[in-house]
């Protein structure tokens, strides 16, 4: 009788500390780690990144400066909602010039 009476308190401890919430906490945390208002781009060699921001003048992005000038990777920043972010981002990702970009990230997922 104590053989199937361990399986059940061990499985009733698990869920009592908590430990299968963890991977919702995860989630939440992966949602707020990057600031929207701010992009990188890797751009192709030769290519500045005023030239993009010049390009996509409709989307009001400040040109903030290089990152890395070896790399060729530039900083723009906007003023928009988030939602809005999302649709800069994919416009610069279109761009012919534009090898990659992401928003940037925050220090350990922090607001």
């Amino acid at each position: 009788m104590t053989n199937y009476i361990l399986p059940f308190f061990l499985l009733f401890s698990m869920l009592s500390c908590g430990s299968f919430n963890k991977q919702e906490k995860i989630e939440e945390t992966e949602i707020n780690k990057y600031e929207y208002s701010m992009i990188y781009a890797l751009l192709e060699r030769g290519v500045s990144g005023k030239k993009v921001a010049t390009d996509l003048s409709e989307y009001q992005l400040e040109f903030k400066g290089p990152l890395s000038r070896t790399e060729n990777r530039w900083m723009f920043t906007h003023e928009k909602d988030k939602e809005s972010a999302v649709v800069i981002l994919e416009a610069i990702k279109k761009h012919p010039s534009v090898l990659e970009a992401q928003f940037a990230l925050l220090p350990n997922g922090k607001n």
